[in-house]
């Protein structure tokens, strides 16, 4: 494509156009408001959770060890996710599938120091 054509210049309007370092196929990070705001010597660790939606983008979510699935939950609807079903979703394991309480801690759930979950 040369430098000039009408297709290079739409390229180039859609990169100037696209928050720079972000690509299409990057998973969007989200925080809750414990692990924004986590600091050293406080209970708990922070734990990444990658989000698997359907027909939409992955999301990483930062949860603390101490806080639940409903507390993932609030985050992942915060960003945007879960379909736009306005809470009334699965959030599940991948391996082995099972469906996740809201009242059911991350770290019991298996999901730190790094967890997966399908949102259905």
């Amino acid at each position: 494509v040369k430098a000039d054509s009408p297709a290079a210049a739409e390229a180039e309007a859609a990169a100037a156009a696209a928050p720079t370092g972000v690509s299409s196929s990057e998973p969007r990070r989200l925080h809750t408001p414990a692990a924004a705001s986590w600091a050293e010597g406080v209970d708990g660790r922070v734990c990444r959770v990658q989000v698997r939606q359907r027909g939409a983008a992955t999301l990483v979510v930062h949860v603390v060890s101490t806080e639940t699935v409903g507390d993932l939950r609030a985050a992942i609807i915060a960003g945007g996710g879960g379909g736009g079903a306005g809470g009334a979703f699965q959030i599940r394991t991948t391996y082995p599938n099972r469906a996740l309480e809201d009242a059911e801690g991350i770290e019991a759930a298996g999901l730190c120091p790094n967890g997966t979950v399908a949102v259905r």
